[in-house]
């Protein structure tokens, strides 16, 4: 019997020991990304998102389509090709070796802010997955034709529920609503169509059209579903300052006359309930 053997057995210590360790260990961001986090204003660049490939894909996913967002003809690939391999039903080997292909893509200097990643471990990022599966089950119980309208960027880090659970849902549309794209008068861009039915498309969608189709009523005198063309609801990951979502608000009552109830925005999570909150919203 090895020594590390009898050793284990003397102390009753049970090899499962050392796999519960490991999975421990799998949960902390590697040392450079920790660093990184702490210091420089937490910006991450190319080595931070090697790093975390292996054991955090899903935060890399996020990451990328920030670091991506250098001209929206990128961004729209990023995107097409994620949800390509997102629409396997075994893709994670595909899904790490297209991360790190797209990080060595990126250009000289690139680097993204990541004080998200702080907030989700101190969550944890079961906690995350977990809430954001559940709250996009709840949204398809409660109309299984409403089309998600996800607000950039957070919510990326669950991409891969939207697309497992409305790849055979209703009419397989979703859409990416991009604020600073919508609050810039000089921008006429809104964000991104993505359909899953028939292939997989992903269309730059401009501020005159829906996100899916065309306008067919403008104004105060149309009813909200006409202003978006079909019943929606956006998703974002918190109501922290509540920047994010009045962008998205505004945007809809000063461009088309339109209020968005509350009901239609979903969070997995309020932060403005809780004393320690972040200082500013990070998407």
């Amino acid at each position: 019997m090895a020594i590390s053997s009898w050793f284990k057995n003397f102390f009753g210590i049970k090899d499962t020991d050392t796999n519960d360790a490991s999975a421990f260990y799998a949960t902390i961001y590697p040392e450079s990304v920790r660093y990184a986090l702490s210091h420089n204003e937490a910006y991450l660049g190319p080595a931070e998102f090697h790093a975390l490939v292996h054991n955090f894909p899903y935060e890399v996913v996020y990451l990328m389509v920030k670091a991506v967002a250098y001209t929206p003809q990128k961004q729209r690939q990023y995107i097409e090709d994620l949800t390509r391999i997102y629409m396997q039903d075994d893709y994670m080997e595909d899904l790490k070796a297209f991360l790190h292909k797209e990080i060595d893509l990126l250009p000289s200097g690139s680097r993204v802010q990541g004080t998200k990643l702080a907030q989700l471990s101190r969550y944890g990022a079961a906690y995350w997955q977990d809430k954001f599966r559940i709250l996009i089950e709840n949204a398809i119980k409660e109309d299984s034709l409403a089309v998600p309208r996800i607000v950039a960027h957070t919510p990326f880090i669950a991409y891969h529920h939207f697309i497992d659970l409305y790849k055979n849902k209703g009419n397989g549309q979703l859409s990416i609503i991009v604020p600073e794209w919508m609050i810039d008068k000089d921008n006429n861009l809104m964000g991104y169509s993505i359909d899953l039915h028939d292939g997989v498309h992903v269309l730059i969608q401009e501020k005159s059209r829906c996100l899916h189709g065309n306008w067919d009523c403008m104004g105060h005198a149309c009813n909200l579903d006409e202003r978006l063309c079909q019943r929606s609801y956006f998703i974002d990951d918190t109501i922290n300052t509540g920047t994010t979502s009045k962008k998205v608000t505004n945007f809809w009552n000063s461009k088309y006359g339109s209020e968005v109830p509350l009901d239609r925005i979903k969070v997995i999570t309020n932060l403005s309930d809780k004393a320690n909150k972040p200082s500013k919203e990070d998407d």
